[in-house]
């Protein structure tokens, strides 16, 4: 598989996890809601710092 494809179905997971949750296994659902997760701990995380 090509680098490009790795890519773009790695962004497309992150874009459309509703359809990508019922495609996946159980460790492709746990990588999505860590990766929720933690883009949200750092984003509020950032914020604090900011403010």
């Amino acid at each position: 598989m090509s680098l490009e494809t790795i890519i773009g179905r790695s962004l497309a997971l992150y874009a459309h996890p509703v359809l990508a949750w019922r495609r996946l296994r159980r460790s492709g659902r746990i990588a999505i809601v860590l990766g929720y997760f933690s883009a949200a701990y750092v984003g509020v995380l950032t914020a604090l710092f900011v403010l």
